[in-house]
């Protein structure tokens, strides 16, 4: 094998080879840049050298953009304690001087000990930096440790500081220890004890490319669970992985994130102000800022559901994987909530019997219009929330199929198909037909979507950006309540929506006396505890038994008259 430089011949080929450099050993790993240059000739391949080269160049640069994250950040503790940990654990080499057992003539002693004397002035130097918070001569050593590690710091916030003092205790207790070896002091222990607190510090695998960095558990993340996750939850995802970025830093180390780290961002979360992605002044800044920005305008900020709910559950989700998988020891954002004062009943507003009278006394329900503007699901929709207490993707995403016997009744069979997936598993479960919905004529329009060969129940129903079925229903019918000028009466006063329907529905499993039992959590599709038979999602559960009490919830301020089927023309069924 010939070399020059760049040039590695290998049997007969050859190859442009560089080093990485070490500013990007932390996305490139501490290998070589290697590509053939197609040749067998040495003098073809050092005039392919440059464009080769070229590309090593574009590699590094894009590396190097990637590291560096966006905004300068305040450093975490933790993570000062594991940058200066990796210097100590790669620089205890250079500190240590000759102690090999050899006789010194006298020139050497003499030279020995002149090193010695101004090892001694330079130490005392340090010490006095030390103490008056000078650490100029740091500088660019911090910039290579934070350039290799990624991290933008903030030079203007204590952290920084933090940084350049911890590291200069490391070396100047590593210079204690090397000159009291050269005065023959072998037993001596630094009076500073930062070197025994770095010894204990788990670094990993020694070399930058050990790093677990977070935008890397975030990536490893994604790869082992977003294959199962729908639009929506990719998309719930979004906002929490920015908070993650712009607060703790797209390159720390995950093992760095304490409790003290996982408080910081539990208290920007709490910060964030509603809509941040919607304010165009906002949006642009890093998240923190933004929070900053927006307490003192004085903007709202998210409600508990959202802190606890989303971005919280999120967080310990994709921290507790990094648990499960030894990333870190510990998962950090556990227990992380805030406390939600107001009542379960209380958190959302359901429609009163006066107003679900105003609701369904008009059209289409009063009118008969079974179809409105072609659209069935804009009828059938908002009745198959109130009588069973579905959201509105369940129906909309149905399969005519779906509707089958089971104990001699017609059902509805909840579960996942090609079109969507379900909220969770307790959704997933048999209901029988609400008598009400029999009444109306819901089974004649389902055989009549049979008649007419439709796969899908609802075919108008189109899947939106999130993978969801039925936006078109939720705002036709907030059109209609605002324009019949219907405003909640509960905590949530003006919050009235399709999903209101579903709390109604809440509220006459409620009246019935069923709300906590069995069946009506198998109704409602609510948690049902490590009851086998409702594991089994109403499996276990006899039809007849289930509609026997599904009778029992009804709105007796709801008075819809029977309307004439519409015929239905053929629909081609979305393409899922």
């Amino acid at each position: 094998m010939k070399n020059t430089q760049y040039l590695v011949q290998i049997g007969s080929r050859w190859y442009c080879r560089v080093r990485w450099p070490k500013e990007v050993w932390a996305t490139l790993g501490n290998g070589s840049f290697k590509k053939s240059l197609e040749t067998d000739s040495h003098s073809e391949a050092v005039t392919r050298l440059p464009g080769a080269l070229q590309e090593f160049q574009g590699r590094v640069a894009k590396a190097k953009a990637q590291q560096l994250e966006a905004a300068p950040r305040r450093l975490g503790v933790g993570e000062i304690t594991l940058l200066v940990a990796r210097w100590f654990e790669q620089s205890q080499g250079a500190f240590q001087p000759s102690t090999k057992p050899r006789q010194f003539d006298p020139q050497e002693r003499q030279d020995r000990r002149a090193l010695l004397e101004r090892q001694e002035v330079q130490l005392a130097r340090k010490r006095t930096q030390l103490g008056e918070g000078d650490y100029s001569t740091l500088y660019p050593l911090v910039d290579g440790l934070l350039s290799r590690a990624g991290l933008n710091a903030d030079r203007e916030d204590p952290s920084f500081g933090l940084l350049c003092q911890t590291l200069m205790r490391a070396w100047i207790a590593l210079e204690e220890t090397a000159l009291a070896k050269m005065r023959g002091e072998f037993g001596h222990l630094p009076s500073d004890p930062i070197l025994n607190e770095l010894k204990g510090v788990e670094t990993g695998a020694s070399g930058v490319s050990s790093t677990k960095t977070l935008n890397g558990l975030i990536e490893a993340y994604e790869a082992a669970k977003a294959d199962r996750w729908s639009q929506s939850t990719k998309n719930a995802y979004t906002p929490v992985y920015r908070v993650l970025r712009d607060t703790l830093g797209a390159n720390r180390d995950v093992r760095s994130v304490d409790r003290e780290a996982a408080r910081e961002v539990f208290e920007t979360v709490k910060g964030l102000p509603r809509n941040l992605g919607k304010n165009t002044d906002l949006a642009k800044l890093p998240v923190p800022a933004a929070v900053a920005a927006a307490r003192s305008l004085g903007l709202p900020t998210i409600s508990p559901k959202s802190i606890n709910d989303s971005y919280m559950a999120l967080t310990v989700a994709l921290f507790g994987w990094a648990e499960v998988e030894r990333w870190i020891d510990y998962n950090p954002f556990t227990k992380l909530r805030v406390v939600e004062e107001v009542a379960p009943e209380d958190k959302r507003d359901a429609f009163t019997p006066e107003q679900l009278a105003t609701v369904f006394g008009g059209a289409p329900w009063s009118t008969g219009d079974t179809a409105p503007s072609g659209k069935p699901s804009l009828y059938w929709g908002p009745l198959i929330a109130l009588y069973h207490g579905l959201r509105i993707g369940e129906p909309c995403g149905m399969l005519t199929e779906e509707v089958t016997e089971r104990d001699g009744l017609v059902v509805m069979n909840l579960k996942p198909n090609d079109l969507r997936r379900l909220k969770n598993r307790q959704t997933k479960r048999f209901i029988p037909i609400h008598p009400e919905l029999i009444r109306l004529g819901f089974l004649d329009y389902v055989e009549e979507r049979r008649r007419v060969g439709d796969v899908q129940l609802f075919p108008e129903a189109q899947r939106d950006a999130n993978g969801h079925y039925g936006d078109h229903v939720t705002d036709w019918f907030a059109r209609l309540v605002k324009a019949r000028d219907l405003q909640g009466k509960g905590i949530n006063s003006g919050n009235l929506t399709l999903h209101s329907l579903r709390h109604s529905f809440e509220d006459a499993l409620r009246n019935a006396g069923i709300e906590e039992t069995l069946e009506g959590k198998t109704l409602s599709g609510r948690t049902r505890g490590s009851d086998p038979t409702a594991v089994a999602y109403g499996n276990g559960l006899n039809m007849l038994q289930l509609a026997d009490k599904l009778a029992k919830v009804i709105h007796t301020t709801v008075v819809i008259p029977k309307a004439s089927l519409v015929a239905l023309p053929v629909t081609p069924a979305p393409s899922s």
